[in-house]
């Protein structure tokens, strides 16, 4: 926007003795084009700033890396709540959400965003969402550990007996775990 003084001496006095005033007082001469909005989205997101990387994803009309802009952003947000806090898990679940919402949109991204989809749903505390992300993302021992966790040991045991690629250990245990389980329930019938 031109500046323009109310009073004409002000106008003179201000492009002679401070030519910064009304160089930065102009509109630019030319717009960005998308390919530069992209780059210095991708600049600002490799740096940490995601709130404006989101921002100029949005300009370049690139709405998967925007997307994901978001989830990071989310992701920093809940980070720097107190620990513990609900607020911090409902954050934490959100980017999650966002995540998964990114897998979805892209083959070339989906295992990535899937693995920050099932890490933002354990910071959340929500460990039957997190199993099922792992699974998404093929991780099956970490599907199957986050299974017996939320205390959902037929889905451990149903991921086990059909991925064929959870670690032996981890298999070992969590059979052993069931087994436990299932005799006590057994016997409380």
């Amino acid at each position: 926007m031109f500046v323009k003084w109310g009073i004409p001496s002000l106008n003179s006095l201000a492009s002679s003795n401070y030519p910064h005033i009304t160089r930065f007082s102009q509109p630019p001469l030319v717009s960005s084009t998308r390919e530069e909005w992209a780059k210095t989205g991708r600049h600002l997101f490799s740096h940490g700033r995601y709130r404006q990387a989101e921002r100029c994803f949005d300009r370049a009309g690139l709405i998967l890396e925007q997307n994901i802009s978001h989830a990071f952003l989310l992701r920093q947000n809940a980070r720097l709540l107190e620990r513990r806090s609900q607020q911090r898990q409902l954050t934490f679940e959100e980017a999650a959400k966002a995540f998964w919402k990114c897998a979805e949109m892209d083959q070339g991204q989906r295992t990535l965003c899937f693995i920050r989809s099932a890490e933002c749903y354990v910071k959340a505390d929500r460990l039957r969402l997190a199993s099922d992300a792992y699974s998404c993302a093929e991780e099956w021992t970490l599907a199957a550990r986050y299974a017996r966790m939320a205390g959902e040991f037929d889905r451990a045991l149903e991921i086990i007996k059909e991925s064929q690629g959870v670690e032996e250990k981890v298999a070992n245990s969590i059979k052993h775990v069931c087994k436990v389980v299932f005799a006590r329930t057994e016997q409380m019938e």
